[in-house]
């Protein structure tokens, strides 16, 4: 969820760190809630598993805390530019930030894409 205000999200968490959840606030003003033993790395691993494409073939993007298991469980971890130092260190890659088409620049160079190919060519 994304609040207007850090202030708004705190004022929430509070209303909520009751129930039985797991909180991260990975950006200012963004709160993230997951049922207690629900990761991302464990939601990739069963896609994965579904498709059967081993964890090895795999990529994960992240910035924050909430991310580290993920990027620890993929064969090859990227790490947005905006995220913190200690996520960058464990991970393979480092990709522009949110504001900047992170995301969508690390998939392009991880396929090979060129950077200066019209969209309708891909």
């Amino acid at each position: 969820i994304y609040f207007r205000s850090e202030e708004d999200r705190d004022r929430a968490l509070g209303k909520l760190k009751h129930l039985p959840l797991t909180f991260a606030q990975a950006e200012k003003t963004s709160l993230e809630m997951t049922a207690p033993g629900v990761s991302k790395a464990l939601g990739l691993e069963k896609l994965a598993e579904h498709l059967g494409i081993p964890m090895e073939e795999t990529a994960g993007i992240g910035d924050a805390d909430n991310d580290s298991a993920v990027l620890q469980a993929v064969g090859l971890s990227i790490a947005m530019g905006n995220a913190e130092d200690k996520i960058k260190e464990m991970c393979d890659m480092t990709t522009d930030d949110n504001d900047h088409n992170g995301v969508g620049k690390a998939i392009r160079e991880i396929n090979g894409w060129d950077e200066n190919r019209h969209r309708n060519d891909l």
